[in-house]
């Protein structure tokens, strides 16, 4: 988890920083470290790290041993490959590699609305035609690994020893879009009420008739954490590859806002038997 172990070192470093009251400037100046551009890029996550340098940073700032050896061990290890490194065409901008990995150590991800089910509660075949929508991807080898990189986040995230705790609200519109056919529809809404029933996933539906809901301004993915040196984050999606937000305040209104529509939408078991009944 490369992406992860360079954002947590980022934020430890810039954290040890502040404790000791230098800023940017001040570390630059104290000759044994190189550019503010260099440090900026190791405090936002980016790196590369070299262990020697993460050495010289726990030396202008006085820390103890075991955070030093903690240090170093999360450079030499940033250096690492992540499992989803092997799918490139898929995965092409650092934004998206974190949020594979943020996903993947996640606790809880909350899906909040949006016209497209998650990727992880898309059965093959949707995806398959999720993929195609995009005229960019149509080549048989581009599609191939998106389908194959689909297939293994699910793998990595649902069937860990402890599953993730996944609450899926659906727009309406997600489950009534035709996308790929009547079959592939009918197969997907399946998965999603086989998904429902597993105790740590629920999948839940804001209804058209039930008006205007909190989340139509956008969709997004709340990601929280057990462990407590990682924060919660907000990942909001786009074609761009997305962008985060993890100002605790801002994250706080995202909990807030999530927890509304989850009282809002219903069972997609309810939805599913009120569609049979008016059919």
């Amino acid at each position: 988890m490369s992406e992860m172990l360079k954002r947590t070192l980022g934020r430890a470093l810039a954290s040890a920083r502040t404790s000791a009251r230098m800023t940017m400037t001040d570390v630059v100046n104290t000759r044994i470290f190189g550019s503010r551009q260099k440090l900026w890029r190791l405090e936002t996550g980016q790196g590369p790290y070299k262990w020697s340098e993460v050495q010289a940073l726990a030396d202008i700032y006085r820390v103890d041993l075991e955070t030093r050896s903690q240090w170093v061990d999360w450079a030499m290890r940033a250096g690492e490959s992540g499992w989803w490194e092997n799918y490139s065409t898929a995965v092409n901008n650092f934004r998206f590699g974190l949020y594979i990995e943020l996903e993947q150590a996640a606790s809880a991800i909350t899906v909040c609305s949006g016209d497209v089910i998650h990727g992880l509660a898309q059965t093959e075949r949707y995806h398959r035609a999720v993929v195609q929508l995009d005229p960019t991807k149509e080549d048989a080898d581009t599609t191939e690994q998106f389908v194959s990189l689909r297939a293994e986040r699910e793998a990595v995230t649902l069937h860990r020893a402890t599953p993730v705790r996944l609450n899926l609200v659906l727009s309406e519109s997600a489950l009534c879009f035709n996308i790929g056919g009547e079959a592939v529809m009918r197969e997907q809404l399946a998965h999603l009420r086989e998904l429902d029933g597993r105790a740590h996933v629920e999948v839940s539906v804001l209804l058209f008739s039930a008006g205007g809901h909190a989340a139509m301004r956008g969709p997004y993915t709340l990601l929280q954490f057990d462990d407590p040196d990682v924060p919660d984050v907000v990942y909001i999606e786009s074609l761009d590859g997305g962008r985060f937000i993890e100002d605790a305040k801002v994250v706080q209104r995202f909990i807030a806002n999530a927890t509304l529509l989850s009282a809002s939408a219903v069972p997609i078991e309810e939805w599913i038997n009120e569609q049979h009944r008016v059919a």
